[in-house]
């Protein structure tokens, strides 16, 4: 992973064994966590394509 990828994520996708949570962050001035960005979480069961689905969502709606 790259130093600018660390130092500038805006994302984050955590798996923890009970669910996934997909989180967006605002980065206008200072990082933060977005309120009007699309956030989930989803059950362990959630298949590929599912998740896959709700990232893009989820990114879409970043400011």
């Amino acid at each position: 992973m790259s130093e600018i990828f660390k130092r500038w994520k805006n994302a984050g996708c955590v798996f923890n064994r009970d669910f996934y949570l997909i989180e967006i962050f605002s980065d206008y001035r200072m990082l933060s966590f977005d309120l009007q960005g699309g956030h989930y979480l989803l059950p362990p069961n959630t298949n590929d394509e599912q998740l896959s689905m709700a990232l893009l969502d989820a990114l879409s709606k970043k400011r």
